[in-house]
């Protein structure tokens, strides 16, 4: 893995996320995939567990979002990536997570 194919698969997961449903998390994630949202969370583990998570998580596939992300790191098949989202929801009037 390089920070290319790093930077394609954040690509491909943000795609994910404006995306009805969840049928396309099995082409980012093993199924006994870890989630963390944070360093210090729970993680949220396995698909089914995991397509719950983002359905709770989200307005729908059209809600507005800005997303930025940095590959600080790679180092064989284990990279660190810096996300930054910005959303604009109804739920929300507008909130940052890093």
């Amino acid at each position: 893995m390089d920070r290319h194919a790093v930077a394609k698969w954040v690509d491909t997961y943000q795609r994910a996320w404006r995306t009805a449903g969840t049928d396309t998390l099995s082409d980012l994630f093993v199924p006994d995939a870890q989630y963390l949202v944070s360093p210090w969370a729970t993680p949220v583990t396995g698909l089914e567990a995991l397509a719950g998570f983002w359905e709770a998580g989200r307005d729908g596939p059209n809600e507005p979002f800005t997303m930025t992300s940095e590959v600080v790191a790679v180092d064989g098949d284990t990279a660190v990536v810096r996300v930054s989202v910005t959303r604009h929801s109804s739920r929300i009037s507008s909130t940052r997570h890093e």
